[in-house]
């Protein structure tokens, strides 16, 4: 029996035993993590940059193999090849947030933090589900981040469970066939899908403020999802990491001291939406929907304060890169 671990993650194969990895074959996303990580540590690997190179590989297979797909970013026709079965490792809690992107889905949509093993169907990400790792709540101030970081050690998880189940003839017989076992589970059941719309990241007036927050939250990663940037009349400067949403009784509190050194700083009864309060260094504190949104910039602004009734706050895509 041989094994294929194909993909652009390397956290599942890192956590496969010595003896199953002297049958395994590695096909990584050329630049991917899985790529470089194979370089590092000396594994040998044949890689792909599209769907047109996968093919090729998938179509010289001869052999009883078992294919591992983790972070493969195709649409594999698992009927076409002579592989005798495909899973895939896929970080949500399937049939939760199916497809891509599902970090930035369980940020948008409230859902928890977990890895799937899943057996490959011509459907995306709703074959039989195999195994599903520890659940793990999402935290109110954790952005994409720490999601994707949660999903990383899970997906160590996942590939310990997967080398138990191969790691000797027997039981890799068993395991092929409950892959191959009809699923009883029903698609739509629960099942929730997410991909990225075609106007994220762009800025809506509608948005409320927890919805303003948690699209930031999504726009941390360099390498992967969305960059933001706050434009002002005055600068530009792309988002930070951090941002919070302070608590509304701080602006209604008895005495109102908060609210009443806004007013008498902007010389203005009536706060214009969006006011920026302050800018210190690379911390913005913005007065939106009369709560206040805290967050940094990455950069500094090379301005001790702001208070001006012309600056507005945008939230803008500034660039998407898979």
């Amino acid at each position: 029996m041989k094994f294929i671990y194909a993909g652009n993650r390397h956290h599942a194969l890192s956590s496969i035993n010595e003896g199953v990895k002297e049958s395994l074959t590695v096909y990584a996303l050329t630049n991917s993590f899985l790529e470089t990580y194979c370089k590092k540590e000396k594994i040998k690997h044949l890689t792909f940059s599209n769907k047109d190179d996968l093919n090729e590989l998938l179509v010289a297979i001869d052999e009883e193999t078992l294919f591992i797909s983790c972070g493969v970013p195709f649409k594999i026709d698992i009927n076409k090849y002579k592989i005798l079965s495909f899973i895939n490792i896929h970080p949500s809690n399937l049939p939760k947030l199916r497809g891509r992107d599902p970090g930035i889905g369980s940020i948008l949509k409230g859902e928890d933090i977990a890895v799937t093993i899943h057996s490959m169907s011509m459907r995306i990400d709703s074959g039989k589900i195999l195994w599903t790792s520890t659940i793990i709540p999402i935290e109110g101030n954790m952005d994409i981040k720490d999601i994707y970081s949660l999903s990383f050690l899970l997906e160590k998880e996942a590939g310990k469970y997967i080398s138990k189940e191969i790691s000797d003839k027997k039981t890799v017989y068993n395991f092929i066939n409950e892959i191959k076992a009809e699923s009883k589970v029903k698609l739509l059941e629960g099942s929730s899908y997410f991909n990225r719309p075609k106007d994220y990241g762009i800025y809506k007036e509608y948005f409320s403020n927890s919805e303003f927050v948690n699209h930031i939250r999504c726009c941390s990663l360099k390498n992967y999802g969305m960059e933001a940037i706050i434009h002002t009349k005055k600068t530009n400067k792309q988002l930070g990491d951090a941002i919070y949403l302070l608590n509304a009784s701080i602006l209604n509190d008895s005495e109102g001291k908060l609210k009443e050194l806004i007013y008498n700083c902007t010389r203005n009864k009536v706060l214009p939406n969006n006011l920026i309060i302050y800018i210190l260094e690379n911390r913005i504190a913005i007065y939106r929907n009369q709560e206040i949104i805290l967050t940094t910039t990455r950069g500094c602004f090379n301005k001790s304060y702001v208070i001006n009734n012309d600056e507005l706050i945008i939230l803008k895509e500034k660039k998407y890169v898979i």
